[in-house]
């Protein structure tokens, strides 16, 4: 999307180091379309600065913020959750 930042992606699980990547919005559609599923199946939490971003559509209207649309980068977080889901660890 013209004049709009990019995505900084950081992925915090998964692998032993964190990882990183840079996606332009539309490249972002189908690589976090994956974890916004329409049940809310997903165990990924995706956040903008501590803001849980439920969709695409709600990630470029973010984008489109005063705040972040004059930026080189949006720092997108990927966490894991085991709400709602079976886990191996004691809560």
């Amino acid at each position: 999307m013209a004049g709009l930042p990019n995505l900084r992606i950081t992925k915090y699980f998964g692998s032993a180091t964190v990882q990183q990547m840079i996606l332009s919005l539309d490249e972002a559609k189908s690589y976090l379309g994956y974890f916004w599923t329409p049940d809310g199946s997903s165990n990924i939490i995706i956040s903008v600065g501590g803001q849980y971003i439920k969709s695409y559509e709600e990630l470029v209207a973010l984008a489109g913020q005063d705040r972040y649309k004059n930026n080189a980068f949006i720092e997108v977080g990927l966490y894991l959750s085991n709400d709602g889901h079976k886990s191996i660890w004691q809560k």
